[in-house]
């Protein structure tokens, strides 16, 4: 199912695509929300994948991606929603079934983006996959990894650089069953979603806008998709994947990809302390190319907390590419 919309031949076309998932007779889908500027194909420009937070959709980037519009204006940019999300904004999310969180891995979810990057759909609307700048929050930098990983670099598509925002370790982390309990609650009403926004993710007051955006989303999660991060995403181990990597690049199957690191320094879910020492270092002994950068006063959310400082790192990628 695709839809689009445009205001001039001048102006940026957003398109909305989302995929089906294969096999399966649910509404689960893949879902993008894809600005293209105009004379896309004569600018040749890297394009910017978004990946969101568990709990988040594709309008979690939705203000980055404005700012991308006006800082970047020759790049297109891909949001994503994965499968089980995005139900309260009308994307084809979710789904009284889904309730196998197995569906949800990092695994799972990377295939689904990959599938979506080599779709046919996606051809048809001409944007450049072969030079991806990811930007990837909290949850999605596994994805991300994993997806730098698998894709093979070739003239059709290629990850460039990161840009990982508050992301979750690479290596398996393994909570107490009370404290694995305690998250699974966290989404589970209005109540306590805009409870475990206000006072657990974001460390700046937003606007109430933004905030009912962000319930709606993360209580209109399948219960596949919330279980699959808690009980699965977070013990996948990416080592198998960064040392791959490193491997690749010492036998010259694959360049190096930078990555840039945000870190809240108030981040209550990913400290910086952790950041610092369980991603960066992991990255940089998988010999990876990795620069921190901490941002002062902010929490979880930096795509709605501090979306300018994310168009700025995104930019900046992009005229390294």
């Amino acid at each position: 199912m695709a839809s689009s919309s445009s205001s001039s031949s001048s102006s940026p076309t957003l398109k909305t695509i989302s995929l089906p998932d294969p096999g399966n007779k649910s509404s689960l889908a893949i879902s993008t929300e894809i600005y293209i500027p105009p004379n896309l194909k004569s600018h040749n420009r890297s394009t910017f994948l978004l990946l969101p937070f568990w709990g988040g959709t594709a309008r979690t980037h939705a203000t980055v991606q404005r700012g991308l519009l006006r800082k970047c204006p020759r790049n297109a940019s891909i949001a994503v929603s994965y499968k089980g999300t995005g139900k309260a904004w009308g994307g084809d999310a979710t789904d009284d079934d889904d309730k196998d969180p197995a569906r949800h891995s990092i695994k799972m979810l990377t295939e689904d983006v990959l599938r979506f990057l080599y779709s046919p759909q996606l051809a048809e609307v001409g944007v450049d996959v072969s030079s991806l700048i990811v930007c990837a929050h909290s949850m999605s930098a596994k994805v991300a990894l994993r997806l730098a990983g698998m894709i093979p670099e070739s003239e059709c598509l290629g990850v460039r650089s990161l840009l990982l925002l508050s992301p979750a370790p690479p290596l398996p982390l393994t909570l107490p069953p009370e404290v694995r309990s305690g998250q699974l609650t966290a989404y589970d009403s209005v109540e306590n979603a805009k409870w475990t926004i206000e006072n657990v993710l974001s460390a700046t007051v937003l606007d109430d806008r933004t905030v009912t955006q962000l319930v709606e989303d993360c209580v209109g999660m399948s219960d596949g998709a919330k279980r699959g991060w808690i009980e699965i995403g977070m013990v996948e181990s990416m080592a198998a994947v960064v040392m791959g990597m490193r491997d690749d690049v010492a036998s010259e199957k694959m360049r190096t990809v930078p990555v840039r690191v945000l870190a809240g320094a108030r981040d209550k879910v990913e400290t910086l302390q952790r950041v610092e020492s369980e991603t960066v270092a992991t990255l940089r002994a998988g010999g990876f190319e990795v620069t921190l950068l901490k941002l002062e006063g902010c929490g979880h959310l930096i795509p709605v907390e501090m979306p300018d400082v994310v168009v700025k790192e995104l930019c900046s990628l992009a005229q390294e590419t």
